[in-house]
């Protein structure tokens, strides 16, 4: 027995609901086509609050070694990005977080195991100093002595995990400076342009310190939060720091800020 057959008017019916939906659909397309992407948001880069690096200058703009890197960074890689100048261990935990792309950085155990390193900015002499009258040879000389530096910065982790030194942590480099000038301990440990610039921006003669003793080059690295990692986007950072290398751009930039100094 043959099934019924639907009746011409429900079958009209449904041939015009078919054709409404295909039109809906092709003008929902064409409007979509129409309408400009949205640009993505973008990449929020904080900078740590450790002169020369990063700073807010006098109208309360972000300023520093790290703002100028990250300008050069966001014009070569045709990236946007935010720049936020915050104090370091904030900068870190905001990378471990996943409430920030990017931080230029020393590396330390927490980036190493929540952020991509995307290669070297460039390098900077790690240095300690102590008042006038004192002269560390070598790191051994400074067993039994008191040494501050910046909280949950790697400096010379050799030195930094030898209990025979009695470590003292500060916020700023104004404070490292300060203490030392009181007594309140025996050498400080840190970046040469960090102390340059302070010294001169609290008053302080050079002749007020003793010779420095180089530690080691450390490396001031480009990171990547894993939270926010896109390979695309890594892969667009590294060819434009790559550029930037090749350029020169790096090289002049670490030259205009290592004796302290604030470039125009």
């Amino acid at each position: 027995m043959s099934g019924a057959r639907p009746s011409r008017k429900f079958a009209g019916r449904r041939l015009v609901l078919r054709a409404g939906a295909a039109a809906g659909l092709a003008a929902g397309v064409s409007a979509a086509m129409g309408q400009p992407s949205k640009p993505p948001a973008p990449l929020k880069v904080v900078a740590f609050s450790l002169v020369p690096f990063g700073l807010l200058d006098a109208s309360g703009r972000p300023a520093g070694m790290i703002v100028d890197f990250q300008k050069l960074l966001a014009a070569e890689s045709g990236l946007a990005m935010d720049v936020q100048v915050v104090p370091y261990p904030r900068a870190v935990a905001m990378m471990v977080a996943g409430d920030a792309d990017l931080l230029f950085s020393f590396p330390n155990a927490q980036l190493r195991e929540h952020a991509h390193s995307l290669g070297v900015i460039g390098h900077v002499d790690v240095v300690v100093m102590g008042l006038a009258g004192s002269r560390y040879g070598s790191a051994e000389e400074l067993r039994g002595k008191r040494v501050g530096h910046i909280r949950g910065a790697e400096y010379d982790m050799a030195l930094q995990s030898d209990p025979a030194v009695a470590r003292y942590e500060t916020v700023t480099y104004e404070q490292t400076v300060r203490m030392l000038l009181e007594g309140r301990y025996d050498a400080m440990l840190g970046v040469r342009p960090s102390f340059l610039y302070t010294m001169r921006r609290l008053g302080v003669p050079r002749q007020k310190l003793g010779p420095e003793l180089v530690l080691r080059k450390g490396e001031l690295l480009l990171h990547y939060s894993n939270k926010r990692y896109k390979p695309q986007t890594a892969a667009t950072l590294v060819r434009a720091l790559a550029a930037l290398r090749e350029r020169g751009a790096l090289a002049a930039l670490f030259k205009a800020y290592e004796d302290g100094g604030m470039p125009p």
